[in-house]
Protein backbone atom coordinates (compact mmCIF):
# COMPACT_ATOMS: atom_id res chain seq x y z
CA UNK A 1 0.00 0.00 0.00
CA UNK A 2 1.48 3.39 -1.00
CA UNK A 3 1.80 6.28 1.45
CA UNK A 4 -1.24 8.15 0.09
CA UNK A 5 -3.48 5.13 0.65
CA UNK A 6 -1.94 4.46 4.07
CA UNK A 7 -2.74 7.99 5.22
CA UNK A 8 -6.26 7.82 3.79
CA UNK A 9 -6.73 4.52 5.61
CA UNK A 10 -5.52 6.12 8.85
CA UNK A 11 -8.06 8.94 8.42
CA UNK A 12 -10.82 6.39 7.84
CA UNK A 13 -9.79 4.58 11.04
CA UNK A 14 -9.92 7.86 12.96
CA UNK A 15 -13.37 8.65 11.58
CA UNK A 16 -14.57 5.17 12.56
CA UNK A 17 -13.33 5.78 16.12
CA UNK A 18 -15.07 9.14 16.21
CA UNK A 19 -18.39 7.47 15.39
CA UNK A 20 -18.36 6.22 18.99
CA UNK A 21 -18.50 9.83 20.19
CA UNK A 22 -21.41 11.07 18.11
CA UNK A 23 -22.62 13.36 20.91
CA UNK A 24 -19.30 15.25 20.68
CA UNK A 25 -19.78 15.84 16.94
CA UNK A 26 -23.20 17.50 17.18
CA UNK A 27 -23.06 21.20 16.44
CA UNK A 28 -23.84 23.50 19.30
CA UNK A 29 -23.45 27.22 19.84
CA UNK A 30 -19.66 26.84 19.89
CA UNK A 31 -17.52 24.32 18.06
CA UNK A 32 -15.93 21.73 20.29
CA UNK A 33 -12.44 20.47 19.57
CA UNK A 34 -13.94 17.12 18.58
CA UNK A 35 -15.96 18.87 15.84
CA UNK A 36 -12.92 20.76 14.63
CA UNK A 37 -10.90 17.54 14.48
CA UNK A 38 -13.68 15.72 12.62
CA UNK A 39 -14.09 18.58 10.13
CA UNK A 40 -10.35 18.67 9.46
CA UNK A 41 -10.21 14.94 8.77
CA UNK A 42 -13.10 15.26 6.32
CA UNK A 43 -11.50 18.32 4.67
CA UNK A 44 -8.06 16.77 4.37
CA UNK A 45 -9.11 13.41 2.95
CA UNK A 46 -9.28 14.54 -0.73
CA UNK A 47 -6.27 16.81 -0.27
CA UNK A 48 -3.73 14.01 0.22
CA UNK A 49 -1.31 13.89 -2.67
CA UNK A 50 0.75 10.97 -3.94
CA UNK A 51 3.61 11.79 -1.55
CA UNK A 52 1.24 11.68 1.42
CA UNK A 53 1.25 15.44 1.97
CA UNK A 54 -1.60 17.92 2.15
CA UNK A 55 -1.76 19.24 -1.40
CA UNK A 56 -3.05 22.67 -0.38
CA UNK A 57 0.47 24.02 0.17
CA UNK A 58 2.04 22.41 -2.89
CA UNK A 59 3.42 24.34 -5.83
CA UNK A 60 1.38 24.73 -9.00
CA UNK A 61 3.00 21.81 -10.83
CA UNK A 62 2.17 19.36 -8.04
CA UNK A 63 -1.38 20.74 -7.76
CA UNK A 64 -2.03 20.16 -11.45
CA UNK A 65 -0.50 16.70 -11.18
CA UNK A 66 -2.76 15.71 -8.25
CA UNK A 67 -6.14 17.34 -8.99
CA UNK A 68 -8.72 17.90 -11.68
CA UNK A 69 -8.67 21.35 -13.25
CA UNK A 70 -11.23 23.48 -15.05
CA UNK A 71 -10.76 24.74 -18.61
CA UNK A 72 -10.97 28.32 -17.33
CA UNK A 73 -8.16 27.61 -14.83
CA UNK A 74 -6.02 26.27 -17.67
CA UNK A 75 -6.69 29.48 -19.59
CA UNK A 76 -5.80 31.58 -16.51
CA UNK A 77 -2.54 29.70 -16.05
CA UNK A 78 -1.69 30.02 -19.74
CA UNK A 79 -2.27 33.79 -19.60
CA UNK A 80 -0.18 34.03 -16.44
CA UNK A 81 2.68 32.18 -18.15
CA UNK A 82 2.45 34.58 -21.11
CA UNK A 83 2.93 37.41 -18.60
CA UNK A 84 6.06 35.65 -17.24
CA UNK A 85 4.70 35.40 -13.72
CA UNK A 86 6.72 33.59 -11.07
CA UNK A 87 5.81 30.09 -9.88
CA UNK A 88 4.22 31.55 -6.73
CA UNK A 89 2.15 34.04 -8.72
CA UNK A 90 1.02 31.24 -11.04
CA UNK A 91 -0.31 29.41 -7.99
CA UNK A 92 -2.24 32.51 -6.95
CA UNK A 93 -3.90 32.84 -10.36
CA UNK A 94 -6.17 29.87 -9.64
CA UNK A 95 -8.39 28.78 -6.76
CA UNK A 96 -8.29 25.51 -4.83
CA UNK A 97 -11.87 24.33 -4.23
CA UNK A 98 -13.60 21.27 -2.80
CA UNK A 99 -16.21 20.21 -5.34
CA UNK A 100 -18.76 19.85 -2.53
CA UNK A 101 -18.76 21.95 0.66
CA UNK A 102 -17.08 20.20 3.57
CA UNK A 103 -20.21 20.65 5.72
CA UNK A 104 -22.34 18.63 3.30
CA UNK A 105 -19.89 15.74 3.36
CA UNK A 106 -19.52 16.04 7.14
CA UNK A 107 -23.29 15.91 7.63
CA UNK A 108 -23.64 12.94 5.30
CA UNK A 109 -21.08 10.98 7.32
CA UNK A 110 -22.77 11.92 10.62
CA UNK A 111 -26.10 10.80 9.16
CA UNK A 112 -24.42 7.50 8.29
CA UNK A 113 -23.11 7.26 11.88
CA UNK A 114 -26.68 7.72 13.15
CA UNK A 115 -27.79 4.56 11.34
CA UNK A 116 -25.47 2.43 13.51
CA UNK A 117 -25.10 0.17 10.47
CA UNK A 118 -22.04 1.29 8.59
CA UNK A 119 -18.53 0.19 7.80
CA UNK A 120 -15.24 1.83 7.05
CA UNK A 121 -15.96 1.16 3.37
CA UNK A 122 -19.24 3.11 3.60
CA UNK A 123 -17.31 6.17 4.82
CA UNK A 124 -14.67 5.62 2.17
CA UNK A 125 -17.34 5.47 -0.53
CA UNK A 126 -18.69 8.88 0.49
CA UNK A 127 -15.21 10.40 0.63
CA UNK A 128 -13.95 8.88 -2.62
CA UNK A 129 -16.94 8.97 -4.92
CA UNK A 130 -18.55 12.27 -4.02
CA UNK A 131 -15.74 14.47 -2.84
CA UNK A 132 -12.57 15.84 -4.41
CA UNK A 133 -10.50 18.96 -4.88
CA UNK A 134 -10.67 20.79 -8.18
CA UNK A 135 -8.59 23.72 -9.40
CA UNK A 136 -10.74 26.53 -10.77
CA UNK A 137 -10.19 30.02 -12.16
CA UNK A 138 -10.65 33.04 -9.91
CA UNK A 139 -13.61 34.05 -12.12
CA UNK A 140 -15.28 30.71 -11.34
CA UNK A 141 -14.63 31.22 -7.63
CA UNK A 142 -16.28 34.66 -7.89
CA UNK A 143 -19.38 33.11 -9.47
CA UNK A 144 -19.60 30.52 -6.68
CA UNK A 145 -19.40 33.35 -4.12
CA UNK A 146 -21.97 35.43 -6.00
CA UNK A 147 -24.37 32.48 -6.14
CA UNK A 148 -23.66 31.83 -2.43
CA UNK A 149 -22.46 28.32 -3.23
CA UNK A 150 -19.19 28.34 -1.33
CA UNK A 151 -20.79 26.78 1.76
CA UNK A 152 -23.69 24.89 0.17
CA UNK A 153 -24.79 23.32 -3.06
CA UNK A 154 -24.39 19.94 -4.63
CA UNK A 155 -21.58 19.21 -7.04
CA UNK A 156 -23.92 19.62 -10.03
CA UNK A 157 -25.34 22.90 -8.71
CA UNK A 158 -21.88 24.30 -8.18
CA UNK A 159 -20.64 23.15 -11.60
CA UNK A 160 -23.69 24.53 -13.43
CA UNK A 161 -24.11 27.84 -11.61
CA UNK A 162 -20.39 28.40 -11.45
CA UNK A 163 -20.16 27.62 -15.18
CA UNK A 164 -17.30 25.25 -14.41
CA UNK A 165 -16.20 22.95 -17.21
CA UNK A 166 -13.55 20.45 -16.24
CA UNK A 167 -10.64 19.82 -18.57
CA UNK A 168 -10.15 16.36 -20.00
CA UNK A 169 -7.02 14.33 -19.33
CA UNK A 170 -5.34 15.40 -22.60
CA UNK A 171 -5.87 19.11 -21.84
CA UNK A 172 -4.56 18.61 -18.32
CA UNK A 173 -1.52 16.69 -19.57
CA UNK A 174 -0.73 19.42 -22.11
CA UNK A 175 -0.93 22.08 -19.38
CA UNK A 176 1.26 19.98 -17.09
CA UNK A 177 3.95 19.71 -19.77
CA UNK A 178 3.77 23.46 -20.49
CA UNK A 179 4.07 24.24 -16.78
CA UNK A 180 6.97 21.86 -16.35
CA UNK A 181 8.87 23.52 -19.22
CA UNK A 182 7.96 26.99 -17.95
CA UNK A 183 9.10 26.36 -14.38
CA UNK A 184 12.39 24.64 -15.26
Amino acid sequence: MNIKNQIKDLILDQLMLMSNYLNLLQRGKYKKMSEVNFDHLVRWYPQICNEGRDSYGLDILKLVENHKISKAAIKSLSLAMEKNLTKDKLRKSIHYEHNVPVDLVRNKIIKLFNTNQFSKNDIKEILETEYEVILIAKSEESLLKKEKLTKKGSYNERILKGSIELANSDEKKLLYEKLKAYIR
